[in-house]
C-alpha cells in the first residue's frame, strides 16, 4: 500500500491482518494449553482367547490325546474354551482340515454371552471317525482344528490321526 491508497483500504487490510493474526493466536494457545496427562486413552480390552482340547469319545470315556489310532477311534469330541468375549449373539466356526489344507467338516456354532456376563464361554463339538471316509479311506497324517470367532480365526489346534 502507498499513501496514495485510500484510507477506507488501508483500515480493511489492518483489521484483516489483526483478526488473521488473533485467530492464529487462538489456535496455538488453544492447542498449547492442552496437557497430554490430561488426555486418557479408552480402556483396553483384553484379547479374545480360545484354547482346544480333543479326545476319542467312547460309551465310557473321553481320553484326550493328539494322536489317534483309526483302529480305535469312535468320535471326536472338541471342547473349545473361550475368553474375553464380549456380550451379543456370537458365532462360532470349527473346520476341521485334512493333511492337505482342504476342508473336511465344518461346524457353525452360536451362543449369548450376557451383558455382565463372565466373557467366557464353552461349546462342545462332536465329529463321527468311525466308519467316516477317515477311516474307510486311512486318512493318516497331521490334521488342523481351526476355530473363528464371528469370522476372525482365533486358534487352531493340530492332531494326528495313524494306523
Amino acid at each position: 500500500m502507498n499513501c496514495t491508497t485510500p484510507i477506507r483500504q488501508r483500515v480493511r487490510a489492518k483489521s484483516a491482518a489483526l483478526a488473521t493474526a488473533f485467530l492464529l493466536a487462538l489456535g496455538v494457545s488453544g492447542c498449547a494449553g492442552a496437557s497430554v496427562s490430561s488426555v486418557v486413552p479408552p480402556p483396553q480390552q483384553p484379547a479374545i482367547a480360545a484354547s482346544i482340547s480333543v479326545c476319542n469319545k467312547t460309551p465310557n470315556a473321553c481320553a484326550d490325546a493328539q494322536t489317534f489310532s483309526l483302529a480305535q477311534i469312535r468320535d471326536l469330541a472338541i471342547h473349545v474354551d473361550w475368553k474375553n468375549i464380549s456380550s451379543g449373539t456370537r458365532t462360532q466356526k470349527l473346520e476341521m482340515l485334512d493333511p492337505g489344507d482342504g476342508s473336511y467338516q465344518v461346524l457353525n456354532t452360536s451362543f449369548v454371552e450376557e451383558d455382565g456376563g463372565t466373557g467366557e464361554a464353552q461349546t462342545n463339538s462332536l465329529i463321527p471317525i468311525s466308519g467316516s471316509m477317515i477311516t474307510q479311506r486311512e486318512m493318516t497324517g497331521a490334521w488342523t482344528l481351526r476355530v473363528s470367532l464371528d469370522g476372525q480365526v482365533v486358534a487352531t489346534q493340530r492332531i494326528t490321526f495313524e494306523q
